[in-house]
């Protein structure tokens, strides 16, 4: 018979005792509420120079495992009632909380943040130098995408690209396009300015403004020259262009000789018409008329300190020059590539001879008492010029052309009086070959050869004569370049009589903007026999210059 089991009566000690632990309970409850609610943005801001670090909550204790019931024995033929699962407690008991245990002065340990999640695009941090990287590169793409609509709405030979820089390091002179700010630029080809393809972009904007400076210094044993042991700014260059409307460019060039007493007077002024008819160009002013290989590059475009004694004896002093209006056609046959060009002007009027001390031309005496310098051909009414180029590739990075010139027109002469002493048509004509090839590390290999005619009508004071130069150029790296010029020349007005000069050059770019230039020369002239001269040359530039290629 099971027994009966009754609870002893709670006694009066043991009621209070009860109430105490409810309103313990009861208070630790209350007190938890508000650090349940607490927002984590109302907690006090740690101090900065004290280290804070979460703790770590100790690991949860595992409990022991429970081993598994043994079960006896049953004989056959009985049951065994059913047993309890283990550690399943009988309803109506509740376990006893487990507290873990707290291990005193646990070490706190710093938690590991997780990996960072990225979503969308994440945000690009970038220096100052590697954003004004990009945005040169920019820039650059940007430039050169100009230069390829030019060449393929102009299809001309006009540098409004890159043709330009001071330096004698490639440009104009090689046939290639450079940077800076004059005619003669660094092959290296990063040119600075890009001119629109029609000039639509910018014929609403101010022109290019540049100028150009020369300082010559002389030594010379031949004391006919006054220009001897002096150093004078030879000359200077303002140049203003831009387009004044799309695919028409102006090109304005001002210059002045201060040694000399000369005042600035214009020396080119002409409008381009640029892609009239695909490969068609005409040009409409005062230019530089196309004769011979150098014949349109400025005088701060040269590889040497002077003009060449051939062009200045039997064509000008530095350039042939007429008002009027020039064809340029340019077209490809194959990998040949050709330019024609064919020009009507008018010249500048009479040449002058040299004169005795009485002031008359005494045909004995051509040169009277100055330096022997030949008359050119003094082209004054209307004459016709015309000239072809073609150019084939040698190799991969060589080159070989030839070229013809030629031009006819009226001619005349006076004395210092202004006396004529005749006139009559003549002519002029020029035949050049040049041979360049490019090298590593900005190396280049320069050969060219050159003869000019002048042959005279009846009625001028002159005869004919001829004359022929030679000119071998190494750059050997972008800053440096050395250079031997030979040199022949007759004299029309002197028949019979020549100059010869060797002259060994070098050349130092110091800047796309500035460059420095030696010219030693030893040779023989009439009136003299051998004489010695150094040229001593420095040309800077400011501004964007730009001019045609050969």
């Amino acid at each position: 018979m099971p027994h009966s089991f009754k609870p002893p009566a709670a006694s009066g000690r043991g009621r209070t005792l009860g109430a105490t632990q409810l309103a313990a309970t009861l208070a630790l409850f209350l007190l938890s509420i508000p650090a349940l609610a607490q927002n984590p943005e109302d907690d006090p801001i740690p101090d900065e120079d004290t280290p804070t670090q979460p703790v770590a909550p100790p690991p949860p204790v595992k409990p022991a495992p429970t081993p598994p019931a043994k079960t006896p024995p049953v004989a056959p033929g009985k049951t065994v009632p059913d047993q309890p699962a283990a550690n399943v407690k009988p309803p109506g008991q509740t376990p006893p909380p487990v507290t873990p245990p707290t291990t005193p002065n646990t070490a706190p340990t710093t938690p590991v943040a997780p990996p960072p999640t990225t979503t969308g695009n994440p945000d690009v941090t970038l220096t100052r130098g590697q954003l004004d990287q990009l945005l040169r590169q920019q820039a650059e793409l940007q430039r050169q995408i100009d230069e390829l609509k030019q060449a393929n709405a102009t299809r001309t030979d006009e540098g409004g690209a890159g043709d330009t820089g001071v330096g004698n390091t490639g440009s104009a002179n090689d046939g290639t396009t450079g940077n800076g700010t004059a005619s003669q630029g660094s092959g290296s080809g990063t040119p600075t300015s890009a001119a629109p393809a029609t000039g639509s972009n910018r014929a609403l904007l101010l022109p290019d403004i540049s100028f150009i400076g020369q300082g010559v210094g002389l030594y010379s044993t031949d004391r006919r020259d006054d220009a001897r042991s002096q150093f004078r700014l030879s000359e200077g260059e303002i140049g203003i262009q831009g387009y004044v409307y799309p695919g028409v460019k102006a090109d304005a060039f001002i210059t002045g000789a201060p040694a000399e007493d000369e005042p600035f007077q214009l020396e080119e002024g002409y409008l381009s018409f640029l892609g009239v008819r695909p490969g068609l160009n005409i040009y409409a002013g005062r230019k530089f008329v196309p004769f011979g290989r150098t014949g349109e590059q400025h005088n701060h475009s040269w590889l040497y300190s002077r003009q060449l004694i051939p062009f200045r004896d039997l064509i000008s002093e530095e350039a042939l020059t007429g008002d009027g209006v020039n064809f340029r056609y340019t077209r490809p046959f194959g990998k040949i590539y050709t330019q024609a060009d064919f020009g009507i002007f008018a010249g500048e009027g009479n040449g002058t001879l040299s004169t005795d001390a009485t002031g008359a031309f005494d045909p004995a005496n051509p040169f009277g008492s100055d330096l022997p310098r030949g008359s050119g051909v003094s082209f004054t009414r209307r004459f016709y010029n015309s000239r072809l180029y073609a150019a084939v590739p040698v190799g991969t990075n060589g080159e070989f052309a030839l070229g013809a010139s030629y031009a006819r027109g009226r001619s005349a002469f006076g004395d210092s009086d202004g006396v004529e002493l005749g006139n009559g048509n003549a002519a002029i004509f020029g035949f050049d070959g040049t041979y360049r090839r490019y090298l590593s590390g900005g190396r280049r290999i320069l050969a060219r050869a050159e003869y000019f005619g002048y042959r005279p009508g009846q009625g001028l004071p002159t005869s004919s004569a001829g004359g022929y130069y030679g000119l071998l150029n190494y750059r050997f790296n972008p800053t440096y370049d050395i250079g031997f010029l030979a040199e022949r020349s007759g004299f029309p007005q002197a028949p019979g009589q020549h100059e010869n000069a060797l002259s060994l050059i070098f050349t130092k770019q110091f800047t796309e903007q500035f460059y420095g230039r030696l010219q030693a020369t030893h040779g023989d002239r009439p009136g003299k026999g051998a004489f010695n001269e150094i040229f001593f040359q420095f040309v800077f530039g400011l501004g964007p210059h730009t001019h045609s290629l050969e």
